[in-house]
């Protein structure tokens, strides 16, 4: 009969502190948590920061609308730009450089015709010229696959054509005819290998200067010499008409006049605009604006006449 009361005064003690509390929480009071100060519950949230003034969220909400991007975004997107400004302005195909070079031209039947190395977005300069080194002026051209290769003629009356490509890897020919010829000069025109490798830099012609046997309605008068070998238009005569003799050969010093020398085997080789009066050359190769190759006698002076002026250049080691 004891239990009874006890098991109710236990129920009112209870009830009383759950309604201390509940006066307390209503008046404002804190509730005590227990335990006070003991660590979160596992898998609880942190309590978050404190708020700030309502000032600085209005200018921070101003700030990402004016500048949404962060220095490194804005960064990351202009290396972006670039990246893709670089790749839009690399042209199509192998990387390629331009180099000049110059060829003689047989009309002779069974004779190889000439090559032009083109590349896409670059305009390869054909020049024809005739023995003496005179411009022969071109009377009409023909295109052969008309549209990958474009021909353009800067002027009506003279002797060059520009040759570009649509596709890289276009390849074509050009039937040219010249002025008093009665056989088409024949070029083959060609981009780049598509089996090469395509990081690989090729060379192509920027300026091709075919210089054609026989002599064209310009032909300059030439001083006569002794004919003997080796021939004009030789592979030896064209590159030191180029200015790039062949690795045997061996630069000498010039004074007394214009002009670059070479000793190859037993022969003086003469690069110069002067006209070579003595000694009698051995052969003779004319080129663009005036230029001469003469191939001499290995001497230490050569008499010239340049612009009506006769000169001794000296020829040393």
């Amino acid at each position: 009969m004891e239990r009874r009361p006890r098991t109710a005064a236990l129920r009112a003690a209870l009830a009383g502190c759950a309604l201390a509390a509940m006066a307390g929480s209503a008046m404002g009071q804190p509730v005590p948590q227990y335990p006070p100060h003991g660590p979160a519950a596992p898998g609880s949230l942190p309590p978050p920061p404190p708020l700030p003034p309502s000032g600085d969220l209005e200018y921070d909400a101003a700030k990402r609308g004016l500048v949404p991007l962060h220095p490194g975004q804005i960064k990351d997107f202009r290396d972006a730009v670039d990246a893709n400004s670089r790749a839009a302005a690399r042209p199509p195909g192998p990387p390629s450089r331009g180099v000049s070079r110059s060829v003689a031209v047989s009309l002779e039947p069974g004779a190889r015709f000439p090559a032009l190395r083109a590349a896409a977005g670059r305009v390869s300069s054909v020049s024809f010229y005739d023995m003496s080194g005179a411009p022969w002026p071109i009377e009409g051209y023909t295109v052969g696959n008309e549209g990958p290769v474009e021909v353009k003629r800067p002027t009506a009356d003279g002797n060059l054509l520009n040759v570009s490509l649509a596709d890289p890897y276009a390849v074509g020919n050009l039937s040219v005819s010249l002025r008093g010829q009665s056989e088409p000069v024949m070029v083959d025109v060609a981009g780049a290998d598509p089996d090469a490798p395509h990081a690989r830099a090729r060379e192509f012609d920027a300026r091709l200067d075919l210089r054609v046997e026989g002599f064209g309605p310009n032909a300059r008068a030439t001083v006569s010499g002794v004919g003997q070998a080796p021939a004009s238009g030789t592979p030896e005569m064209m590159a030191f008409l180029d200015g790039v003799p062949p690795p045997a050969a061996r630069p000498l010093r010039v004074s007394g006049g214009p002009g670059q020398a070479w000793r190859m085997g037993d022969r003086l080789y003469l690069r110069t605009r002067a006209t070579v009066m003595s000694p009698s050359w051995l052969s003779t190769q004319s080129g663009a604006g005036g230029v001469n190759v003469y191939a001499l006698p290995a001497v230490p002076v050569v008499m010239v006449s340049d612009g009506g002026a006769i000169l001794n250049l000296s020829i040393a080691e």
